[in-house]
């Protein structure tokens, strides 16, 4: 990566120089996906660049297939301090809807940059994908380990640390929403119970008259509270594991309002929900303790009850 002057007649601006592979390039970032007039960089690249929309328009370039091809000379330092120049063609323009990004990338051949700003051989950064995001800092550490002085491995975490910060604030503010919801439950089957009790004083009455303990009632009730939950439980967890399957293929669309400031972060227009163990267990264990401690305070009202009152009609 280096900065440079890239000119096209009488226009010249400032620009961030990108040399990359365009064969491995697209298994790292998305900007192949971006690019909206023309193609990204062929794997036979060495005089191909591609541009943001904004560097295009700066530098006077329109859009269509008769406006590409256009030559920019690029006018920079090589490592050493020494003059860097060279002559690409644009062969596509990007649109990442990032104003600083598309007014100041311009990608090159990982080749074509090397001879031009004497690099070599040599990289600024080799990007190492893993199959799990939640692996990256530990690959780095092993990575880290095997590097020369003076080269650094970096988790996506240090690289983005507000990214990791807004995760942060994401799974904080859900887990407040997932107790506030906890709190509404519990409370609506603390009022459910109270008016099972009141509705079933009859039946607790003759219980208590025939010599069984407050207790064991109170006993039974939580019992029957158990197995409630625990079908409800059954039910909501069959039919959220086939909902998640079935979305996790097709998808979630977010309408096109969501889909367009979404797509200005490099993400889909869909949300893609994924199975998780700790989420199927750990919300009906939380329904399950608070379904029984709402039963409890509400069964206790048992222990006041008079079986004589309690046998009585209510007209």
């Amino acid at each position: 990566m280096a900065f440079a002057l890239v000119s096209r007649g009488e226009r010249s601006f400032g620009a961030q120089i990108m040399g990359v592979d365009p064969i491995t390039e697209p298994q790292v970032s998305r900007l192949d996906d971006f690019v909206v007039d023309g193609g990204y960089l062929s794997q036979a690249a060495e005089g191909e660049a591609i541009i943001g929309r904004g560097l295009a328009r700066n530098l006077g370039i329109a859009e269509g297939a008769q406006n590409l091809n256009q030559e920019l000379a690029i006018l920079g330092s090589t490592r050493e301090g020494g003059l860097a120049a060279t002559v690409v063609r644009v062969e596509g323009i990007f649109d990442t809807g990032q104003s600083s990004l598309d007014r100041s990338l311009m990608q090159i051949s990982l080749a074509r940059f090397q001879s031009t700003f004497e690099l070599e051989d040599a990289a600024h950064v080799i990007v190492v994908t893993t199959p799990d995001v939640a692996g990256s800092d530990q690959v780095a550490r092993r990575i880290q380990d095997i590097l020369p002085s003076g080269v650094v491995a970096l988790s996506w975490q240090k690289l983005l640390p507000e990214l990791e910060q807004t995760i942060a604030m994401k799974r904080a503010g859900s887990r407040i929403f997932f107790v506030l919801l906890a709190l509404m439950v519990t409370f609506s089957i603390v009022n459910t119970f109270i008016m099972t009790i009141f509705e079933r004083k009859p039946e607790f009455g003759m219980l208590l008259a025939l010599g069984m303990r407050p207790w064991s009632i109170v006993g039974m009730l939580m019992l029957e509270a158990l197995w409630m939950c625990l079908l409800g439980i059954l039910i909501g967890s069959l039919i959220g594991v086939v909902l998640i399957l079935v979305l996790g293929q097709t998808g979630v669309p977010l309408g096109d309002a969501g889909a367009e400031v979404l797509e200005r972060y490099h993400l889909p227009g869909r949300m893609y929900p994924a199975f998780s163990i700790e989420a199927l267990f750990t919300g009906p264990l939380l329904m399950l303790l608070a379904t029984q401690l709402a039963a409890f305070l509400a069964t206790m009202r048992v222990r006041s009850l008079v079986p004589a009152d309690a046998m009585k009609r209510v007209e």
